[in-house]
């Protein structure tokens, strides 16, 4: 019987250690994610911010200060708006998706992967020259050109980053439920050490 309960507590005292290592290792992957998902997020407000800015910047450059030509910043203004509905889907991964394998060469329970699908709306929704205002300098066409390739190129990494972002939410959610369940585990395999060796006081 003192043989079995000794067997017992030395197994229970190597799981503990065991469950307590990989309870660590939880917590920490959670807390280095957290951090990155943090960071992630301000990266994709500052890029919101400097979207919403182009649109300021927009008008104040092609605006008419005499107000005679109206009509074709309206007009303008309605074209840079102008997006084609639909679009190619793309597979992108976050940053958070580099995290290496477990050691046998499965996938890492705490170290996210993450792959997500997203519109890809392009950067091909072109404008043909034909829809240039009658009597616009060509050189004004060119910089408004340009300017609306540029606001659609940051439109469509912002969709990209807040789809990685809504994948890291998930993920992180994953990693905090694993800490949980490490954290449980180890609390039944204590209760049980402690019990057995009170009971042989």
């Amino acid at each position: 019987r003192f043989e079995e309960e000794e067997e017992r507590v030395q197994f229970l005292t190597a799981e503990l250690a065991k469950l307590s290592k990989r309870a660590d290792e939880a917590a920490d992957a959670a807390e280095r994610f957290a951090n990155e998902h943090e960071e992630y997020a301000r990266e994709l407000e500052q890029l919101t911010l400097e979207d919403k800015a182009m649109e300021k910047q927009f008008r104040k450059d092609f605006a008419d200060p005499d107000r005679k030509n109206t009509q074709d910043l309206e007009i303008l203004w309605k074209l840079f708006r102008r997006r084609r509905k639909g679009g190619e889907q793309e597979r992108v991964g976050s940053s958070a998706a580099s995290q290496k394998g477990s050691e046998a060469g499965g996938r890492d329970p705490y170290g996210p992967a993450l792959t997500v699908t997203v519109q890809k709306d392009a950067v091909e929704d072109e404008i043909d020259d034909s829809e240039k205002p009658e009597g616009l300098d060509p050189a004004v066409w060119d910089r408004f050109l340009d300017g609306r390739r540029a606001k659609i190129a940051s439109e469509e990494e912002i969709k990209r980053r807040a789809s990685v972002l809504d994948e890291m939410g998930i993920e992180y959610d994953r990693l905090q439920n694993v800490s949980k369940i490490a954290n449980d585990e180890c609390a039944e395999v204590a209760y049980e050490l402690d019990e057995l060796k009170s009971m042989r006081q």
